[in-house]
């Protein structure tokens, strides 16, 4: 019996491809987890830090929680309506699911495209939202982190310099305070030794002459820097977007297929 037969027969019989239904399920339940998993991780970040204010709701949004809220809260939504669509064989939910994925596609191709093109501008917003985080880094611990982690990594201070860090009231030159004039120790060269540098190894530093700065800290500014990192790593980068690209349609294939096979049981009743 060729395999268009056995189908023929299973829909006869009122049964879907249970390999195809199950897949679907516990792929889509995976990402459900994941997507649960962010979207908590995300709002506990904001309760814990007390920051979900209207001023932050409305305006430039700069903490990390967000990003975390708004990727799990669409990941829970499409894998759910792919999860619970193909445990319960409900075409609804399984048409909802291929519409999101579908627009989800084509804001991803959409989005590489723009970022292509307008390579300068998402450098521009690149830096904006540095800077913004500078102003933001002593008041809030993920920014903290975040940029810390990226001046370490990429080895750079500053947006597009050390003195974006004027831009931060306790780093400022005008500042009382014992960081005044300075740059955070992720800006810092590590020390000769190997040793851990010292967390005021920066406090200072922009009150000394320009051209000894290079001795003390890194004076690339990060934007430059994340545009390198892309271009050297551009294949890298390609080859992800394809098979995320690739794993979505094969996704949309096999709901597709499972909705076919409903709608053909349905047709028979």
């Amino acid at each position: 019996m060729s395999s268009s037969q056995k189908k023929r027969a299973r829909q006869q019989q009122g049964d879907v491809n249970k390999c195809v239904k199950y897949s679907i399920f516990f792929y889509n339940f995976v990402f459900w987890v994941i997507g649960t998993f962010l979207l908590a991780f995300g709002v506990w970040g904001l309760v814990s830090k007390q920051s979900a204010t209207i001023d932050e709701i409305t305006g430039l949004v700069v903490d990390p929680m967000w990003m975390f809220i708004a990727l799990g809260s669409v990941i829970f939504i499409v894998s759910f309506s792919g999860c619970i669509g193909a445990l319960r064989e409900n075409t609804c939910l399984l048409n909802f699911f291929c519409l999101a994925l579908g627009v989800i596609m084509i804001l991803e191709i959409t989005a590489v495209v723009l970022a292509f093109v307008y390579r300068d501008e998402v450098g521009d917003l690149i830096g904006d939202w540095i800077e913004n985080a500078i102003y933001d880094y002593t008041e809030d611990p993920d920014i903290n982190f975040l940029l810390d982690e990226m001046q370490t990594s990429l080895k750079c201070c500053g947006a597009n310099h050390p003195d974006d860090w004027d831009n931060n009231v306790y780093f400022n030159c005008s500042s009382p305070a014992v960081m005044a004039c300075g740059v955070p120790h992720s800006c810092c060269r590590p020390e000769e030794d190997g040793g851990v540098n010292n967390k005021q190894c920066g406090y200072g530093i922009r009150a000394l002459p320009e051209v000894q700065w290079h001795n003390y800290i890194w004076i690339e500014g990060c934007v430059d820097l994340i545009h390198f990192w892309l271009l050297q790593n551009i294949i890298i980068i390609t080859v992800v977007i394809g098979i995320i690209l690739i794993l979505q349609i094969i996704s949309i294939f096999f709901v597709r297929n499972l909705v076919g096979d409903i709608q053909m049981i349905k047709a028979l009743w």
